[in-house]
C-alpha cells in the first residue's frame, strides 16, 4: 500500500508470497487534501498468514497496528517496523511487548496450496486455532462461503479451518 492511511486489512487470507504478506510504504510525493501518504493508523486485524517469504506485514512506522492475526510457517522477524532507522524485525511475542499489538496474535504451522486449474484449496494446520474476537465488533458477521461468525471468530477468511481439504474456492460459483 502505497501512501495509505487508515486502511483495514482484516479476515484474508495471505499465503504462499514470494517478499511480503502486506507491505505499506510512505509516498511523499502523492499529495492528496495538502499532504503526501504518511502510512499511519492502518490496521491488520484477524488475518491468517501462512508462508509469507520475507515476511508477513511491513509496517512503514510505529503508528499502525495488528492483532488477532495467526502467523504460520513465517520466517524470523515476520512483523516489520520499517522505519525511520534500521528495521525493526518482531514476532509476536515482541509486537505484543514493545508496542502493545497483537494482544489476540498467534504464531503456529499450517500449509496452504491452491490447484490453479479447479480453483480447490487445500489447507491443514498443525494444533488448535483459537477464537479471535470479530474486528470492530460485528461488522464483519460472515466468511468467504457466507457462514455466520458471531462475535468470535478463527483468524482468516474461513469460519472452519478443520473443513478445508479440497474446498472449492472459485468466487464465479455460488
Amino acid at each position: 500500500m502505497l501512501g495509505t492511511d487508515k486502511l483495514i486489512i482484516a479476515n484474508n487470507l495471505v499465503a504462499n508470497t514470494t517478499r511480503a504478506g502486506v507491505h505499506f510504504r510512505t509516498e511523499e510525493i502523492r499529495i492528496i487534501s495538502g499532504r503526501g501518504g504518511l502510512s499511519r493508523e492502518n490496521k491488520v486485524y484477524d488475518n491468517l498468514f501462512v508462508n509469507t517469504g520475507e515476511s508477513a506485514v511491513n509496517f512503514e512506522n510505529e503508528h499502525n497496528t495488528a492483532d488477532g492475526n495467526l502467523y504460520a510457517s513465517v520466517p524470523g522477524g515476520y512483523l516489520q517496523i520499517r522505519r525511520p532507522g534500521r528495521a525493526e524485525l518482531l514476532d509476536v511475542a515482541a509486537a505484543r511487548d514493545y508496542y502493545g499489538w497483537e494482544k489476540n496474535g498467534r504464531s503456529g504451522s499450517a500449509q496452504v496450496s491452491l490447484d490453479p486449474d479447479t480453483l480447490k484449496l487445500t489447507f491443514s494446520v498443525n494444533g488448535d486455532v483459537p477464537k479471535v474476537p470479530t474486528f470492530n465488533g460485528a461488522s464483519i458477521t460472515n466468511d468467504f462461503f457466507g457462514t455466520a461468525t458471531g462475535d468470535s471468530r478463527v483468524p482468516g477468511a474461513f469460519a472452519d479451518l478443520t473443513a478445508m481439504t479440497a474446498k472449492d474456492v472459485d468466487p464465479r460459483r455460488k
